[in-house]
């Protein structure tokens, strides 16, 4: 598993939250007014994104300070409302037990609720470093309520990515080209057994049969995405026999998907494809798409611009060759668009889904028994030295490991974590 999962249930009950805490070293609740109300809400999440979109403009850089403040504000709100009380001491004791372990903490969020399920938690304040966000400095994953987790799969070299680029002639071009060499580059600079495969077309049906007859381990979509109200839905765009865009539904995705039990990561670097409407956070792309049996999933929570995409594939993709857990490649990715570029709040975009506490999704040789829970199975045979330490050099057949889906536990709290937290009763 790897790492201390410091996990937050948020309900939305009447005009309350409901926060369950479950962690290692024990559980806590609370029931807490929202900072804001519900139409202050929408304006503060308006703002926040226009602040965000402001931030990447290089002519604001010399007022990032400025532009900052409402987005801070925010943070600190959020931060302050939700590690509060018992789940702040909770939150204290088990990061100094990862610091003291040299473990990392992970904050995973289980959000039940239309206006929880918008937020970019993203953005919280680091309560132990004011001037600081929280998802700079550990991992903020998401991690929805879901039946179970996927069954065990085996994985032998190569590491298979297949790359899709979405090119409607009736839309902006992107970088897509770029961003495709800067991924292929970043693959291959740091292991010799991972396979980059870019698909030829961007059609549903070239879609279907690379997904189908290539069984890719890794699959990375670039291009135009969107969240459509009516619907409740979230969609890529791939394009149609005449060329022009094609709407493609997250429950269409998913389907496709679903026949494909080796896909351990889904990246997709398309607008808005982590948005969520009032159904809550399964009317997103990227939940759809996890809740066929993906363990991971990398979605936009909001535009993102060439240049911040470019930064986060190249990142991300290193961290992920190297062997690092994708929470952990998540978070490095993170502060490379940060550091790449001043001032902007663009490393806010990416989201992280995860189907349950797993977050090594492929096998290193030389960690391979670290990422092994004892009595997992059966154990492979050990890699041999000449493997070197690359994600492809996996031991034939070995075994990734999935656990069932953290979760919060019933109101009241407890001094050790207990079972899947169910919804709260209408208070």
């Amino acid at each position: 598993m790897g790492g201390l999962p410091f996990r937050l249930d948020v309900f939305e009950v009447r005009d309350e939250w409901v926060i369950m805490c479950t962690s290692p070293l024990g559980r806590a609740s609370a029931k807490v007014r929202p900072p804001y109300g519900p139409d202050e809400l929408r304006l503060m999440l308006a703002e926040v994104r226009m602040a965000l979109i402001r931030s990447a403009s290089p002519v604001i850089t010399r007022r990032a300070s400025l532009v900052e403040k409402s987005v801070r504000d925010f943070g600190e709100r959020l931060s302050d409302t939700v590690l509060t009380g018992d789940i702040r001491l909770l939150f204290d004791r088990c990061r100094e037990h990862a610091r003291q372990q040299d473990e990392p903490l992970r904050v995973v969020l289980g959000l039940d609720g239309p206006q929880v399920s918008g937020i970019p938690w993203e953005f919280a304040i680091d309560p132990y470093a004011r001037d600081s966000y929280l998802g700079l400095r550990v991992p903020v994953v998401r991690s929805p309520q879901l039946m179970g987790a996927p069954a065990p799969v085996c994985v032998t070299p190569p590491l298979r990515v297949l790359g899709v680029i979405s090119r409607p002639t009736d839309l902006p071009a992107l970088q897509s080209e770029r961003e495709r060499d800067e991924i292929t580059q970043a693959l291959q600079r740091v292991s010799t057994d991972v396979a980059v495969d870019w698909l030829r077309g961007d059609s549903w049906q070239e879609l279907a049969e690379a997904v189908r007859d290539r069984a890719p381990h890794v699959l990375h979509f670039v291009g135009h995405g969107g969240f459509d109200p009516e619907t409740e839905s979230g969609y890529l765009e791939l394009s149609a026999e005449d060329g022009t865009a094609m709407h493609v539904s997250g429950t269409d995705l998913g389907r496709l998907i679903h026949d494909s039990p080796q896909l351990r990561l889904v990246v997709l670097n398309a607008c808005e494809s982590a948005t969520s409407g009032a159904e809550g956070v399964f009317s997103s792309t990227a939940a759809k798409i996890m809740r066929e049996g993906v363990p991971a999933v990398v979605a936009m929570q909001y535009e993102i611009t060439d240049p911040a995409a470019l930064a986060f594939a190249s990142s991300f993709y290193t961290g992920m060759a190297r062997g690092r857990p994708v929470d952990r490649a998540m978070t490095l990715a993170r502060e490379s668009v940060k550091m790449t570029l001043p001032g902007s709040l663009e490393w806010a975009t990416p989201v992280l889904f995860l189907r349950s506490d797993e977050t090594q999704l492929f096998v290193v040789p030389e960690r391979a028994e670290q990422a092994e829970p004892s009595g997992a199975g059966e154990r492979a045979a050990a890699p041999s030295a000449a493997s070197g330490g690359d994600v492809g050099s996996l031991a034939s057949e070995r075994t990734v490991p999935q656990r069932a889906p953290g979760s919060g536990p019933p109101p009241g709290g407890g001094a050790a974590p207990g079972p899947a937290a169910q919804p709260p009763p209408a208070y």
